[in-house]
């Protein structure tokens, strides 16, 4: 018998299960498995001892081994805990006898919720597959893949292998593409599936292209731009047309020819003519490769006339008008006796080559020429009005429009009122009227009379008699209306009583500008104004140099010591100018001059850029050397104008003669010494964080984030000019990118991730021993030290509030419900699901939960919440009754049955407190959406907005520019839309009238009626006669009331029933 002295002592072995370390409490160690675990291959370990060995022991008391232990067969099974036994055997220092120790080791295997996530998380160029891919984007339900730009055409399929999934048990399959798109199935590891509409496209290399005068936004789709143009448009293609354009980043210059350099000949935004022969033109978009890319453009214009308007109007002896809107007003000279002077020549101007007809009075169809001019003969008036119809050349339009007669109280020659109003592609300007026989115009006009456009109006049936004049088409430069000696307009008008008049309008001008001085200017370093920051932002100051024995004017730039670094162009670009008022800055090469265009200037033109190549322009003594130097002149308008009204050429020569010069040349600045990150934040994505405590950086991450090396940006901000690196030797270019907070900047921005090792990545790549550099702009590095933390994974899986349409829901147990106003559509609604922290929401059988996605409540719907750690997961049900009622519209209310059936027929809906507010007034935008969907519009369709003050992401602007594309409302002579100004009543049913097309007049005049507006007069009564808006019990319209929303609703369902 050995001694006890002699017998080796043990300690307590360290266990671990899969490499989860067990909890020990007297002889039981404890340890829940890893999720997933395979029960039938589980492996032990331990912290191994000398002369002790560790075996397990069996449920029948078999010694077995640490290793592939099938648990369903080796243990017992109680709930989720698997029992086993473990045994320590010490050997014995003189014999081979062992001290043995038992243990009990109780394993908890959580049962696996098998994941429902069948989500695309990236896209992986592993292969080379992605080489010409640029970027991607990944939605709800849509992945697109965006190609560099190129006439070479775009993939036809895409492997499996490319696609990411956010659960690695989920499986994608490959794709193939049909006019670049297709359908990615993904099956989920429970066997659902999620669809995603895969799209392929191209970078744009021109991001614009649009001509004068074009009917519908540009097309553009790769090399392929198409644009719709009016009929006949450049006089059938045969005048050359001036288009404006952007180019994309990495595109250098657009020619003409394949044997041009992009450095040389270009073509020029809004200044170079191109012709468009036989409607097309190919150009070449030169990239930094040596074959540039084939663009066509295609301008598309009707083969017939698709318009049917009545453009003007003239009733036997009237005046000729202009119409606006389908009910015209036409007054008939004074003394016309309707029933002895009819019938009458009804003459006026259509749409080309239209069809005109006086239908009820069986008069054959007029086919009109390319001049639109008609003539229709024996027009009977006895009933004071009558109905032309306008049917267009292609057929496909109809256009009814009423004319409703009355007779002028006075026969006399007189002209009421002569202006003109400044017009240019197709944008209005000011208008200038004539006052006391004198026209003031701008000094400007006398080099674009072309463009003012003038309106004479003489007192009903009286005619001018020597000039022919459209209003709104006729030019103050048409021939011979101007006396060129004189300046004066002679017009003799003609009454209907034969009595003659001559009026003498002076033209003159305001007196011109001569100033011709520069008094500040900016320059950035960019020719994008959204790109512009602190550090691209050059400080400018004007000054004087010697030039020899002369003093000259100059503007010092001051560019960052590292300019041709970061920008290898070495170009600068004006973002303000201050000059003389009316002035003008020209640069110049050895004969041509072309005017200084600012960054973000409103006619979206290329700046102009300087080119610095030299730093040393003056010398310590002052001295300029003009060839190290870029010369801006500066004209007055008075030189500017002056040449450009007698036909002269801008030239260099012509600039330089005229022009006060100022000598623009850079100098360096210190270089910056700051290396400090002064801030960093995740402002973009909620679930990380980051901070900077001395030259510690933490960044935060949850842990699915690690465990799927989730990609995030971080907005830091720098000292000036500092660079943020891997590397303390890395190149300028490397740097990286902050997203400045802002999702726009996000493509561009670095891509972080963190890894399951706690290693930060910067795309896809471990940094060096935890470290980023600040390198100043002097060249001082600082390091700092980043440290990653990542939290442990949420357990939670409760869904903790839902809204409908904003609407909150009640939520109670695993049952969601929420009961929505009167009125509101079932289909399509905006859910707004929070669940517990980190927790996965997926609306089963739809895919993962989206707050942009439009959601189905008709029938209930199920909402899934799994948690962070895939442990848990909650099943929830969504069920959305509707109000039976308004809460503030009454049986007995005079408007109940026309709100109630507003709300039927979808026009209108309440508030979201139930309530319907009858009597508030309502705005012009939600006038415009009634209005639209009253028609059949969709307002959720995408448009462009067609005023200035309506951007193309607000609200309703898809209805606002149905209206405007109808001819339903044209907005303000600014080109303004109002839309949160409140409607007038008069405002209203100028727009009721048009929209509806109503026709007829009421001569039951309103007892307000000189209160009512002169262009709105007749569309108030024609609404009167269509029953579409009446007056109140004192017979009065209000005109200028505001409109409520149940006389909206009312009026919209007078016109949709009736």
């Amino acid at each position: 018998m050995i001694p006890l002295s002699a017998a080796a002592e043990a300690a307590d072995p360290t266990v671990y299960v899969e490499n989860q370390l067990a909890s020990l409490s007297g002889t039981t160690y404890t340890v829940t498995a890893p999720s997933g675990v395979d029960v039938k291959s589980v492996d032990i370990s331990w912290v191994e001892q000398e002369d002790v060995e560790l075996v397990a022991v069996d449920k029948d008391g078999n010694e077995i081994g640490l290793t592939n232990i099938d648990l369903t067969q080796k243990a017992t099974l109680s709930g989720e805990v698997y029992t086993l036994g473990l045994r320590t055997k010490v050997a014995q220092s003189e014999d081979d006898a062992t001290t043995d120790k038992n243990y009990t080791l109780e394993i908890t295997v959580k049962a696996v919720v098998e994941s429902s996530d069948a989500t695309i998380a990236s896209l992986t160029n592993a292969s080379g597959e992605l080489d010409d891919v640029t970027n991607w984007t990944i939605s709800a339900d849509t992945i697109t893949l965006y190609y560099a730009f190129s006439d070479e055409a775009l993939p036809t399929s895409l492997s499996a292998g490319i696609f990411v999934t956010t659960n690695d048990d989920a499986t994608p399959e490959a794709v193939t593409l049909a006019n670049n798109k297709g359908t990615l199935t993904v099956t989920a590891q429970n066997g659902s599936t999620k669809k995603y509409t895969v799209e392929v496209k191209m970078n744009e290399g021109i991001t614009s292209f649009t001509v004068p005068e074009q009917t519908e936004a540009s097309k553009i789709e790769g090399t392929k731009i198409t644009i719709k143009v009016p009929y006949n448009y450049a006089n059938g293609f045969q005048d050359k047309i001036v288009p404006t354009f952007e180019l994309a980043d990495g595109i250098l210059a657009l020619t003409e020819s394949t044997a041009t350099k992009p450095d040389e000949k270009v073509i020029t935004s809004g200044e170079t003519e191109l012709e468009f022969t036989s409607g097309s033109v190919t150009l070449y978009a030169w990239t930094d490769k040596t074959t540039p890319v084939e663009v066509t453009v295609t301008l598309e214009a009707p083969a017939e006339n698709p318009e049917a308007v009545l453009k003007t109007v003239k009733v036997g002896g009237s005046n000729e008008i202009t119409v606006d809107g389908n009910t015209v007003s036409v007054e008939m000279p004074a003394g016309f006796d309707f029933s002895k002077d009819g019938p009458v020549d009804v003459t006026g101007t259509v749409s080309a080559n239209a069809d005109v007809i006086v239908s009820a009075q069986s008069k054959e169809d007029l086919t009109v020429s390319d001049d639109g001019e008609f003539t229709l003969s024996d027009v009977a008036v006895t009933g004071k009005t009558f109905v032309i119809t306008v049917k267009s050349e292609d057929g496909e339009t109809t256009s009814n429009y009423t004319i409703n007669l009355t007779a002028a109280a006075s026969a006399e020659a007189n002209l009421n009122d002569f202006s003109v109003k400044y017009v240019k592609d197709n944008k209005e300007g000011d208008t200038y009227t004539a006052s006391n026989g004198t026209l003031t115009l701008p000094y400007s006009a006398k080099a674009e009379l072309g463009n003012y456009k003038v309106y004479a109006q003489t007192s009903v049936g009286a005619t001018i008699t020597n000039h022919s004049i459209i209003n709104g088409d006729t030019a103050l430069n048409k021939f011979g209306l101007i006396d060129e000696d004189t300046s004066k307009i002679t017009l003799t008008v003609k009454g209907s009583d034969n009595s003659v008049k001559t009026y003498t309008i002076t033209v003159k001008y305001e007196n011109a500008k001569t100033a011709r001085a520069l008094t500040s200017a900016g320059f950035v370093g960019t020719d994008d104004e959204a790109d512009i920051t602190e550090d691209n932002t050059y400080a400018a100051a004007k000054g004087t140099a010697k030039v020899g024995e002369d003093t000259v004017n100059t503007v010092k730039v001051t560019v960052p010591y590292s300019f041709e670094t970061v920008n290898t162009e070495k170009t600068a670009y004006l973002n303000t100018l201050a000059i003389s008022d009316g002035a003008t800055a020209y640069v110049v090469d050895s004969t041509d001059a072309k005017e200084v265009v600012l960054v973000g200037n409103e006619d979206e033109k290329i700046p102009t850029g300087f080119t610095f190549s030299a730093f040393d322009a003056v010398n310590d003594d002052n001295e300029l050397d003009t060839d190290k130097a870029i010369a801006i002149y500066v004209l007055s308008e008075k030189a500017v104008i002056d040449a450009k009204a007698a036909s002269e050429t801008i030239d260099a020569a012509f600039v330089k003669a005229n022009g006060t010069v100022y000598y623009v040349y850079a100098v360096k600045d210190n270089a910056a010494s700051g290396n400090s990150v002064t801030s960093i934040e995740s402002t973009l994505d909620e679930n990380v964080t980051a901070k900077v405590s001395g030259t510690t950086i933490t960044i935060t991450v949850p842990g699915s984030y690690a465990e799927k090396e989730t990609e995030f940006t971080l907005n830091f901000k720098l000292s000036k000019l500092a660079s943020l690196l891997t590397a303390d030797d890395a190149d300028a270019e490397d740097a990286l990118v902050s997203d400045n907070g802002n999702e726009d900047k996000k493509a561009e921005a670095t891509k972080f991730s963190v890894n399951e090792d706690g290693e930060l990545l910067v795309d896809s790549t471990p940094i060096n021993d935890s470290k980023l550099y600040v390198r100043s702009e002097s060249g001082e590095v600082k390091t700092y030290t980043v440290k990653t933390v990542i939290n442990e994974k949420e357990k939670g899986a409760e869904l903790t509030a839902v809204t409908v349409n904003g609407i909150r829901a009640s939520i109670s147990g695993k049952t969601v419900t929420v009961n929505l106003p009167f009125g509101t559509n079932l289909y399509p609604v905006k859910l707004g699901l929070t669940a517990s922290k980190m927790a996965s929401i997926t609306i089963v059988g739809v895919g993962a939960y989206d707050e942009d996605t439009n959601y189905d409540l008709n029938e209930e719907i199920k909402i899934s919440v799994t948690s962070e750690d895939g442990a848990t997961a909650n099943t929830y049900t969504l069920k959305a009754t509707t109000a039976d009622q308004f809460s503030d519209v009454d049986t007995n209310d005079w408007y109940y049955n026309n709100v109630m059936r507003a709300v039927e027929l979808g026009i209108l809906s309440g508030y979201s407190d139930g309530t319907f507010r009858p009597m508030n007034n309502i705005t012009r935008r939600d006038f415009a959406i009634m209005l639209a969907q009253s028609l059949g519009h969709d307002n959720d369709e995408k448009a462009t907005s067609p005023f200035k003050d309506v951007a193309d992401t607000d609200y309703g602007v898809s209805s606002i520019a149905y209206l405007y594309e109808n001819e339903i409302t044209v907005g303000d002579s600014n080109g303004n839309f109002n839309p949160d100004a409140n409607i007038t009543r008069q405002e209203a049913a100028i727009m009721l009238v048009k929209a509806f097309e109503a026709t007829g007049t009421s001569s039951d005049l309103y007892a307000d009626d000189a209160q009512i507006a002169s262009w709105a007069k007749s569309f108030v009564y024609t609404a009167k006669a269509a029953g579409l808006m009446k007056g109140d019990d004192h017979n009065e319209f209000n005109p200028t009331d505001r409109l409520t929303r149940a006389e909206a609703a009312s009026a919209m369902v007078n016109a949709v029933d009736n």
